[in-house]
């Protein structure tokens, strides 16, 4: 494989918003079904989103935008982008008057809806002419960091994600575009589950998981606010780590597979002294032994085939066999888990070393800035003190 075929593809970075509200039966989701000629989750239900458009980051964005404050260029660019596409996707503008908390009626987002949606879509404006031309402001504010996922690195075409929460302007009626879009519904996150579950919604992994962490909350208070107390974890979903544990894990399985043989040799030479004589067709010899322990273990023969017989004969003959199932089935099940188990768990606290001595390393960059300009400060107050020592000294002369 050359090294361009195994260099992973670049994601794109992209943003995600779950419209929420609340219900007398719990809070519900908007969510959309993709148009099942999109090449990325064809026919899925997700959530509105999309990628960034290059009027994202639009540098007048800055001046017609709440909640700005300490937002670097790429959250910025992602909270637009979201905004974006819920007003492309189904029609809800997260905006407001200039001097108003409140966000715009749905009256007049619906026909400004109608006049920007479709360029929208065609790239031929941005969020910042929308705004510039009508006099309002993105309520950006109204957005709050949920989630971040990328894609796995072995896709084809990969997304860097960021999910927000909404709540649902009260009168904004939303509507799918019915573009990338062609279904849409209000539904709780419980119900959604189900649903994929029993295969009536066709339903991609992230958005599973996202839904599920929503359910957990009552209200679109309390999902805003575990949002916003919680801290956003990258996830990308991947076999490399399960690939390492189990690498890692080899040696550990093959003392499980020793161990496994002694208990099958010692088993055997039991078993060919005990029933050898009344059973030699299974019990003759170790090796026969072996083999018949072997397909009393897989429970192939433990009723009539083997056991049954030799029971007939010797009725406690199962305080032999039912341990040896025990010992050799479960228990070395369990070893192998543990083993592989273990063997990630090694895998990410090495990786989680790796983020602490980088963050350690961040902070210490950070300890020798502050002690720089400590000095720095140091020096100019002494040259102060000296510059006031020489304006005094020449003071009488004068």
């Amino acid at each position: 494989m050359s090294e361009a075929q195994a260099a992973p593809v670049k994601p794109r970075l992209s943003a995600t918003v779950m419209i929420i509200r609340d219900a007398p039966e719990g809070i519900e989701v908007f969510m959309v079904v993709r148009h099942h000629k999109i090449e990325f989750a064809s026919g899925a239900i997700v959530f509105p989103g999309g990628s960034l458009d290059a009027s994202d980051r639009d540098p007048r964005l800055r001046d017609v935008c709440d909640g700005i404050e300490g937002l670097s260029e790429n959250v910025l660019a992602t909270r637009v982008a979201a905004a974006r596409e819920a007003f492309e996707e189904c029609g809800v503008l997260f905006a407001r008057s200039p001097g108003s908390d409140a966000i715009i009626d749905g009256t007049r987002a619906k026909a400004l809806g109608a006049r920007y949606r479709q360029r929208l879509e065609a790239d031929e404006i941005g969020m910042a002419d929308v705004a510039l031309e009508e006099g309002l402001r993105l309520a950006i504010d109204q957005l709050t960091h949920f989630a971040h996922w990328i894609t796995p690195d072995h896709m084809r075409k990969r997304f860097d994600t960021h999910f927000y929460l909404a709540p649902a302007p009260g009168d904004h009626a939303l509507v799918h575009d019915g573009n990338e879009a062609v279904d849409s519904q209000w539904i709780r996150p419980e119900e959604a589950l189900a649903q994929a579950e029993n295969g009536n919604l066709t339903m991609i992994f992230a958005t599973r998981l996202n839904l599920e962490r929503l359910a957990k909350s009552a209200t679109v208070a309390d999902a805003i606010d575990k949002a916003r107390g919680d801290t956003v974890v990258t996830v990308m979903p991947s076999m490399r780590k399960v690939v390492q544990g189990f690498v890692a894990a080899l040696p550990g399985m093959g003392s499980v597979v020793l161990l496994n043989c002694m208990i099958f040799y010692i088993g055997a030479v039991m078993a060919t002294r005990l029933f050898g004589e009344t059973h030699p067709q299974w019990f003759g010899t170790i090796g026969e032994s072996a083999y018949s322990l072997f397909q009393i273990m897989t429970l192939e023969s433990w009723s009539m085939g083997i056991v049954r017989p030799v029971m007939e004969v010797y009725p406690y003959a199962w305080a032999f066999f039912l341990p040896f199932i025990l010992s050799t089935t479960f228990t070395m099940l369990n070893l192998f888990i543990g083993i592989v188990v273990n063997a990630m768990q090694v895998e990410h606290e090495v990786a989680h070393e790796e983020e602490r001595k980088a963050e350690e390393a961040k902070q210490q960059a950070a300890q020798d800035s502050r002690e720089v300009l400590t000095d720095e400060i140091k020096a100019l107050r002494a040259e102060i003190a000296e510059l006031r020592e020489a304006i005094g000294s020449r003071s009488p002369a004068q």
